[in-house]
């Protein structure tokens, strides 16, 4: 029975070859690609152009007869080529000129014939490449913007706005980006949805950080009242929260970490020169934006707005901390001193702008904080005056000068402190009185007008001059206690006097200050007509020798070249001989002469009208002193500063300068 089983299934296992067994993994047969019917299936990349074969044999098999299914539906939208292969059909470029003139302008277009229409695409208005970047970075803008503004508003929760605060802070760092928010009015609607910012103190560091971004540019006056707002409200948030309770806050602490990330990225580009990045906190980094304004191109309504919502307040109490870090006033500077001074330099070109032909504002920076900022001014400015004599900057000019150099900071200071004192006391009879009550203020101003010129830069020292005597114009114009004072103060000469006393009065240090720079300006008037007859007589004698020759225009100007007619080499080389001029000619040109020399004239001149009106206030209503100060010039009489405040008068009136009371002192 075992091997009977076994046998069977070896007769399973065994295949049966047989002329009806069909093969299943057996390959097509091959046949011949010239019998009809049985060729193989080939592709045919252009199915329009079939072989003679295929177009008269029969299609037998099943994949020949989907070719050819193919051929006949690509036939349907094709035109029939011959055998050839003939190329695709050329675009001929047509032109149509205008019918009327009516019409516009000749069209120029790209046709082809009508059977062959369907295989072409016309696409109409294509871009530049330009034209198409443009647009993305447009459209990508107006993306993230709605995105970061969607983010902001004050639906979503506080961490989901810090983030879109810091994304958008992110973004402000590229100049391109804040060119974008400006142009399309992005800025308010940024800070409208940011109004209550103050109330959360991530949120409201993040606010701070953005304006600080915005503010890197120079033309950023683009706040409203709102904005304003804000931003003032800044300034104090970080006496609303503790230290314990900011430290504990966990998103503080990273949104504080991001934004010191950020602004180390910025100070590496040149930007935040300012910033301490180990002291990052949300009221000093709104200080920073509110000290970059340009509030001088503001309105009236930025001023206005700024004193009533308390920002100048801040402003006094920052001049009134820097100014106490000076223990002594003749202490060595060290660089947190300098610092200092960089602080109390950029409170003061904001409070300069503010103050500036508005009465509210200086009446109100007088009193503010019982003259809180009077006090500090005036120390301020015995602490400038008594460094300045350790740095000298007169063989150099400002332009050329280190502006981060010490020197140039205390005397920048200098300046800025006297311009903020010159407006606040400009015809206002209290702000002349406490200014003038402050201890030793005359005599530091003195020292400012006789001394601190020598340290100064040469161009100017011309600028010092004339805002310490207007400063000391404005505090006796109309106060009769400071002429007493200025009368009894004593000083020393000018830097630059040849008299060599040691003390003198007031009085009579402004005397010698008047004459020297008379007589400076009147010989230099005197100079400038003599070279000017010399030259007139050189080109009289000049015609009588040889009147032969033309204006020409070379590098130094127009110049009159003789032409000499007996040497034809001059007559054509005159052109190469101008050119081979040396540059130091230009120096030596008497017009170029003429100017600087009318330039120093014109400063000498001015210094001594003001130093003429300072003492016409002085003696006004008091004989006394007219007498004594009368005894102190030449022939005993004013004559020489009449005349010169005449010229000065005539000179105010041609230029019509803006806002200048001088005219009215120098009629009274």
């Amino acid at each position: 029975m075992r091997n009977q089983k076994l046998q069977q299934m070896d007769r399973i296992k065994e295949p049966k070859f047989g002329p009806a067994t069909k093969r299943l993994l057996s390959s097509p047969k091959k046949v011949s690609p010239n019998l009809p019917g049985t060729g193989k299936a080939v592709y045919n990349p252009r199915p329009w152009a079939m072989t003679k074969a295929a177009s008269v044999g029969d299609i037998g098999s099943s994949q020949e007869s989907q070719s050819s299914r193919g051929a006949s539906s690509s036939a349907a939208f094709t035109p029939d080529f011959d055998e050839d292969l003939k190329p695709p059909p050329k675009l001929h470029r047509t032109t149509s000129l205008p019918k009327k003139l009516s019409e516009p302008q000749a069209v120029t277009s790209l046709k082809v014939q009508r059977e062959y229409k369907q295989l072409f695409t016309v696409v109409r208005n294509v871009k530049e490449a330009h034209e198409c970047q443009e647009h993305g970075e447009t459209q990508e803008f107006f993306d993230d913007i709605e995105y970061l503004l969607d983010g902001l508003r004050d639906v979503q929760s506080p961490s989901t706005r810090c983030l879109s605060c810091m994304g958008l802070a992110t973004k402000s760092a590229m100049a391109a980006f804040r060119m974008h928010l400006r142009a399309h009015g992005v800025v308010t609607r940024i800070f409208t949805a940011l109004h209550d910012a103050c109330s959360h103190p991530s949120l409201a560091l993040a606010t701070a950080t953005v304006m600080h971004m915005l503010s890197r540019d120079r033309l950023n006056m683009d706040l409203d009242k709102e904005s304003l707002e804000l931003m003032v409200k800044l300034l104090s948030v970080d006496a609303q929260y503790t230290s314990e309770n900011v430290s504990t806050d966990r998103e503080y602490q990273k949104t504080r970490e991001k934004v010191t990330e950020l602004l180390t990225q910025i100070k590496k580009e040149g930007g935040a020169k300012h910033l301490d990045l180990t002291d990052i906190s949300t009221g000093k980094l709104a200080m920073e934006s509110m000290l970059s304004l340009t509030s001088r191109k503001a309105g009236e309504w930025f001023k206005e707005e700024l004193r009533a919502l308390g920002g100048l307040d801040y402003f006094v109490q920052s001049v009134a901390d820097c100014v106490d870090y000076f223990i002594m006033e003749d202490e060595e500077l060290s660089e947190s001193h300098v610092d200092k001074l960089r602080t109390i330099d950029r409170c003061l070109r904001v409070l300069e702008n503010v103050t500036f032909m508005n009465t509210e504002n200086q009446t109100y920076l007088i009193g503010c904080k019982n003259s809180t900022l009077i006090t500090a001014l005036c120390r301020g400015l015995k602490v400038c005056e008594g460094a300045m004599s350790q740095y000298t900057l007169s063989d150099t000019d400002s332009k050329t000068v280190d502006k981060n150099s010490t020197g140039y900071i205390i005397f920048h200071t200098l300046l800025s402190i006297l311009r903020v004192l010159l407006n606040i006391t400009h015809d206002n009879e209290f702000g002349s009185t406490k200014v003038g009550s402050q201890h030793g203020l005359l005599s530091t101003v003195l020292l400012c007008i006789l001394q601190i010129p020598k340290y100064a830069p040469s161009d100017q020292k011309f600028d010092l001059l004339v805002l310490g005597l207007g400063l000391l114009i404005n505090l006796v114009e109309h106060c009769d206690i400071n002429r007493r004072l200025l009368m009894s103060t004593e000083t020393v000469s000018s830097y630059d006097s040849t008299s060599q006393a040691g003390s003198l009065e007031a009085p009579e240090a402004l005397v010698q200050l008047f004459l020297q720079r008379d007589e400076a300006a009147r010989n230099a008037e005197a100079q400038d007509e003599e070279e000017a007859d010399t030259s007139a007589a050189e080109g009289t004698s000049q015609e009588t020798v040889d009147k032969s020759g033309e204006w020409r225009e070379s590098e130094s100007g127009i110049e009159w070249v003789v032409l000499n007619e007996d040497d034809p080499a001059a007559l054509s080389d005159s052109d190469d001989e101008m050119e081979e001029l040396p540059s130091s000619q230009d120096e030596n040109d008497p017009l170029t002469k003429a100017l600087h020399k009318a330039g120093k004239h014109m400063e000498d001149s001015i210094v001594a009208s003001y130093v003429s009106l300072l003492i016409g206030c002085i003696i006004q209503n008091n004989k006394s002193y007219v007498e004594r100060i009368q005894s102190s010039l030449p022939e005993n009489g004013f004559d020489s500063m009449v005349k010169l405040l005449y010229k000065f008068l005539g000179f105010m009136n041609l230029t019509e300068a803006v806002g200048n009371s001088g005219g009215t002192s120098i009629k009274k």
